[in-house]
């Protein structure tokens, strides 16, 4: 896998298992990394209802996070919405760990 267009946004220390916190790539854009099940995974820090951060919601099993606004919910390997009031996906990172670090392409940047 190429590096071209990763970057660094948070030490894999940073992230325990069963936690979301939100990070800011180097264009500004705000996105939320999540761990689960011994997986990270990186998407827009915006809730595809009501623009709600999801980082302030909370893993609600498996792959599911649910938004603290209104309880939609959207599956963390894909982005596609697992429960109203959502209807559109979210924008999925590509996300990496490595030497110690977790890298997420920055398509933008």
């Amino acid at each position: 896998m190429s590096d071209a267009g990763f970057e660094k946004v948070a030490a894999e220390g940073d992230l325990a298992d069963e936690t979301l916190i939100s990070v800011t790539l180097s264009d500004g854009s705000e996105i939320c990394l999540a761990r689960t099940e011994g997986s990270v995974f990186a998407f827009e820090d915006q809730c595809s209802h009501a623009s709600y951060p999801l980082s302030e919601g909370s893993l609600s099993g498996g792959y599911e996070i649910e938004c603290a606004l209104h309880g939609a919910t959207f599956d963390l390997r894909d982005g596609s919405p697992t429960g109203p009031p959502a209807e559109s996906c979210l924008k999925m990172y590509e996300v990496k760990v490595e030497g110690g670090a977790i890298l997420v392409r920055n398509a933008g940047g």
